[in-house]
């Protein structure tokens, strides 16, 4: 009993996003929008605080610096 429900709502809400936020995507990043959404849908079931939470949880210890980021 496979079905593509799962899929469809992944899709449909990255294509929300294109028109919403982003408003253009292009082939080099849209790996990198993908794996947002995946995330995202991935975590969809969760309240924002415990979203929030993990969020700030996996930046401790990281950093990135302007030079990496425009770079």
């Amino acid at each position: 009993m496979a079905h593509g429900n799962g899929m469809e709502s992944f899709l449909a809400s990255l294509k929300r996003a294109r028109h919403g936020t982003f408003h253009a995507m292009s082939l080099e990043g849209l790996h990198r929008d993908a794996d947002e959404f995946a995330g995202r849908h991935g975590s969809r079931a969760r309240n924002t605080v415990d979203r929030m939470t993990n969020i700030v949880a996996c930046m401790v210890g990281r950093s990135l610096s302007f030079r990496e980021l425009i770079g």
